[in-house]
């Protein structure tokens, strides 16, 4: 009898092995682009900010709301202990976003 059920057992076994595994670089989207895991944000108000966007220079008028700072995507898989934004504009180094909001569940699509 036990031979019977390890027999059964080892057969199941490679097809337990090649279901295919949860793909991890899936982009979370929101309705202006993609997700974003940012280290730092701030607002259009902050001095500092206001400084550091001419500084790179990214138009004012182009940049409102919250403005995130060494993003990544967020991915379905993302530990992000960051900022989680939904930003729709890019300055020209990739590397600061503007116009952004904090994401929830009911920006992400």
């Amino acid at each position: 009898m036990h031979t019977t059920f390890f027999l059964a057992l080892s057969a199941l076994l490679p097809l337990s092995l090649a279901t295919a595994s949860p793909q991890t670089d899936v982009v979370i989207k929101c309705a202006s682009g993609d997700a974003l895991c940012c280290q730092t944000i701030g607002t259009v108000s902050d001095p500092t900010i206001v400084k550091t966007l001419n500084r790179e220079g990214v138009p004012l008028k182009q940049a409102t709301g919250l403005v995130g700072f060494d993003c990544s995507p967020l991915n379905i898989m993302s530990q992000c202990t960051d900022h989680r934004l939904c930003c729709d504009g890019i300055a020209d180094n990739d590397n600061i976003h503007v116009n952004c909001g904090l994401v929830d569940t009911a920006t992400i699509i």
